[in-house]
């Protein structure tokens, strides 16, 4: 009776009922071979800390497969499968079993990405499980009628994108010859694989970081029994919680760290910056332990024509009379296409004006230049006026050096700074730089201007706001008289150097901090700038503090200055559990 009255309603109840294995839970952390993943459906690991999906970074339109932590407000992803193959349309790809492998097929059903196995035993039952700890694990043999136990077959720990969690091994398989290696990401908006790489030296029992999978640049040193020799942080880590080992033995060599409290989340990654970078999660953002090397440390990091500057943000600048070869990869922090002259080189028209050279002094030369024996600066200036793929010279008491096509490396160190040198960039004869003005002083990078006595009195205010801020008490400020911790009505304890950092960096009241007995009267902006140069002198990393020299130009107008970002000290006194905070930077690195 009910089926010739409602035969439309039985037909689409059976067809649920043979098709439901076919839909893949939302609570589940398994996928199954019969299980298919696509569009906004996730996987989440059984403590909820973990979730697999389809995800698109930052403002991108493309879709890529990943694994992010779930109680984390700032989405943070730790692995990527199709870093080289993203999806159009997440609704019509799929993550599935196909053969026992996981795959991921396209828009167009084309498959991207596997787990690329090619040995399965076709009679057990495939399954993938996220777990708590971010590893994605492919299993064999979990059928209820299975008697066999689980065998992982393959889990993304053991083929990682960016980063290295805790219990991951980077290390070397002897017996398959495979490497686990970490790759940057070539941008914040792309996981495609970037520049740089952190990967084991099998000949010196280290870690090295390469740019392009040969230049090393970098190298923890080799292990002594309990650290890399050359990360004297991981003693301050061992303290903390922090557990590390190295294995060389006959079938593997690799390295791990683990942490003994499961409510610290932290993580290393390979950065797109080139930089080896130790993160723990504060509640609010990701904090910075140490990383290494120094940022102009890394090569080409600014590109051809680029200068890198520490301290400063961004750390890479055009030098003058050029502009960034692509804005939008520059706005996304990857400056590795570098710089272009804005005016092409007159070099072999007869008919227009030869080109000049612009001098830019304090600079750390870069490398790979020609030596030439000359007599004089101006016999070095027309060697490399009379051949056309001469961009740049430089002559000293180191005689005459000459640079062809795109320069790389370039980095302003100061010009009080004994390794800063002089050197002469050819530019167009129209150039800009050149336009009505008769003198070098105006063309130079970080040309110093001589102080006033003003400017002298207002520097030795800084110098003290420094020593003060740095440890953390006194009573006299630049621009506020109270001391630095007050207890408010509401039994609220203000911290004033946090106040100030966060104002300055994140945009606030600036005329507030003023002291009240000074009434308003001072300028807003010298106020932000007097603000600003202060957190930049208290930055937990010293290579990203001023010289004196460059306060004196900052306060004087002559060279600008960026937003700071606000030192680890500081963040101290936000966090809601100051005991897991650890500071891993000491004066042992600087030597290293």
């Amino acid at each position: 009776m009910i089926m010739r009255t409602y035969p439309n309603v039985i037909l689409t109840l059976i067809i649920l009922c043979y098709s439901n294995n076919n839909f893949l839970s939302h609570a589940a952390d398994t996928l199954s071979a019969n299980q298919t993943l696509s569009g906004d459906q996730t996987i989440v690991s059984s403590g909820g800390e973990f979730e697999l999906g389809f995800f698109s970074p930052g403002k991108s339109s493309k879709y890529y497969i990943g694994i992010w932590y779930r109680k984390i407000n700032d989405k943070t992803v730790i692995w990527v499968a199709n870093r080289e193959a993203p999806i159009s349309d997440k609704n019509s790809a799929q993550l599935k079993f196909s053969d026992g492998n996981l795959i991921l097929v396209n828009e167009s059903q084309t498959e991207v990405w596997s787990t690329g196995l090619s040995t399965i035993d076709s009679r057990s039952s495939a399954s993938a499980v996220l777990l708590d700890d971010g590893n994605l694990v492919l299993r064999q043999g979990l059928a209820s009628n299975s008697s066999s136990p689980a065998l992982n077959l393959w889990e993304s720990y053991n083929n990682p994108s960016h980063t290295w969690m805790p219990g991951a091994r980077i290390g070397y398989n002897k017996i398959t010859k495979k490497k686990q290696i970490l790759t940057s990401w070539k941008n914040s908006e792309d996981p495609a694989p970037g520049l740089f790489t952190l990967e084991p030296d099998l000949n010196k029992s280290q870690y090295v970081v390469r740019r392009n999978n040969s230049e090393q640049y970098w190298a923890s040193g080799a292990w002594d029994g309990v650290i890399f020799s050359g990360v004297p942080e991981m003693r301050t880590a061992l303290k903390v919680g922090y557990n590390f080992t190295y294995v060389d033995s006959e079938n593997e060599s690799y390295y791990m760290y683990t942490i003994r409290d499961p409510s610290i989340i932290s993580r290393q990654i390979m950065d797109v910056s080139g930089k080896v970078k130790q993160l723990m999660w504060m509640g609010n953002g990701w904090n910075v332990y140490w990383s290494e090397p120094r940022q102009c440390e890394v090569p080409a990091y600014c590109g051809e024509f680029g200068v890198c500057t520490e301290p400063s943000l961004p750390f890479c600048s055009c030098l003058e009379g050029f502009k960034h070869r692509f804005e939008d990869e520059w706005e996304l922090n990857d400056f590795s296409a570098g710089c272009v002259r804005e005016d092409a080189l007159e070099c072999g028209d007869a008919d227009r004006r030869k080109d000049e050279c612009m001098v830019s002094p304090g600079m750390g030369l870069p490398q790979y230049s020609r030596l030439l024996s000359v007599e004089s600066r101006g016999e070095c200036e027309s060697a490399c006026s009379s051949d056309c793929s001469c961009t740049a010279y430089a002559y000293d008491e180191a005689g005459c050096s000459l640079w062809d096509g795109g320069i790389l490396n370039l980095q302003w160190v100061g010009e009080g700074n004994s390794s800063g040198r002089t050197i002469y960039i050819r530019l167009s004869a129209y150039s800009s730089v050149f336009r009505g003005q008769k003198s070098d002083k105006g063309v130079v990078i970080g040309a110093a201007v001589g102080c006033s006595v003003v400017v002298l009195v207002m520097l030795a205010v800084v110098a003290a706001l420094w020593k003060r801020w740095r440890r953390s008490i006194g009573t006299n400020k630049v621009v506020e008289g109270r001391r630095n911790t007050e207890i408010s009505a509401d039994d609220t304890a203000n911290f004033f150097p946090s106040l100030a950092a966060i104002v300055t960096v994140n945009g606030g009241d600036i005329p507030g901090l003023l002291d009240p007995s000074l009434n308003g009267d001072a300028d807003e902006e010298e106020v932000s700038t007097i603000c600003k140069v202060a957190c930049w002198c208290v930055q937990d990393d010293e290579h990203m503090r001023p010289s004196m020299s460059r306060v004196v130009q900052i306060l004087e107008g002559v060279v600008a200055v960026s937003s700071p970002p606000i030192p680890q000290g500081l963040k101290v006194l936000l966090a809601a559990r100051p005991e897991h905070i650890v500071f891993f930077i000491d004066s042992s690195t600087t030597a290293n």
